[in-house]
């Protein structure tokens, strides 16, 4: 079993390999521009009062409630509710369905998928894959804070246990839907239309919570989404606990990984 598991391990590392090195470059070069820019918007002159007039709903909108006061809320308003999911909702839509729907299909992995029971350990071990480029890639982003902030705003003292939340509430969101984009992945035998229905969900699930933001007569439509249990702006401005949302995507990612070890164990590939 060792030695299957990592066989299993080296063959889908070595193929998702480059894209977590592209991702996690292209989010720590994301913190260096807006770190770079920061200084020039944040004191721009008027800027803190023109926010104060804008309709909450367009703030809301644009990521911007947790306002441009400090370099943190500054980066939560650009980068963590917009940018940083955006890049990781392509990570995971795409490696997910490149590991587990494509991966039967490359090099040795058809002869470990020829029996049944190694089924389950392919779909859980490319997650294990997955989970670990998703900490590289959000432990690159986490190291790269206070260096750009060294760099450009050496004034400044980043709450380290802040953006440690931020990022470990990153990490929790994005195994759960890495879970629904494997079952898409397990039950689909076409890895196009599992990509396809993937992207579909993964999209339903961010417009509801933009749209469920805007004013409270929508915010229904956010308790629908995955994303509810992520709320940036309140993690830096204190006023999310994060206990119990940490249990429900914990309890989420189990159900729905074990669902797709179980989808896939049952499905007929053409080995």
């Amino acid at each position: 079993m060792s030695s299957s598991l990592g066989a299993l391990l080296r063959l889908g590392w070595r193929s998702f390999r480059p894209t977590v090195a592209a991702y996690g470059l292209g989010s720590v070069s994301y913190v260096f521009l807006l770190m770079w820019l920061y200084p020039s918007i944040a004191h721009a002159p008027g800027l803190q009062a023109l926010l104060r007039t804008l309709p909450k709903s367009l703030v809301a909108s644009t990521g911007l409630v947790a306002g441009l006061g400090s370099p943190l809320a500054y980066l939560t308003s650009e980068f963590y509710g917009t940018l940083y999911l955006w890049l990781l909702m392509i990570f995971t839509v795409v490696g997910i369905v490149r590991l587990i729907a494509q991966g039967p299909h490359r090099g040795s992995a058809g002869a470990w998928l020829a029996g049944p029971v190694s089924r389950p350990l392919w779909v859980l071990s490319q997650g294990g894959i997955f989970w670990g480029g998703l900490l590289i890639t959000c432990g690159l982003v986490t190291a790269a804070e206070p260096v750009a902030m060294a760099i450009w705003e050496p004034q400044q003292v980043i709450p380290v246990g802040t953006l440690l939340l931020l990022n470990g509430m990153v990490v929790l969101v994005f195994t759960v839907l890495a879970g629904a984009v494997a079952v898409c992945a397990a039950a689909i035998s076409d890895d196009q239309r599992a990509l396809a229905v993937a992207a579909l969900f993964t999209m339903i699930q961010y417009v509801l919570s933009v749209v469920g933001g805007l004013t409270a007569g929508l915010a229904w439509m956010r308790r629908l989404s995955l994303f509810y249990w992520y709320r940036p702006a309140a993690i830096v401005l204190g006023a999310q606990q994060l206990g119990f949302p940490s249990l429900v995507l914990l309890v989420m990612a189990m159900l729905l990984w074990g669902t797709a070890a179980w989808l896939f164990r049952r499905r007929d590939l053409l080995l």
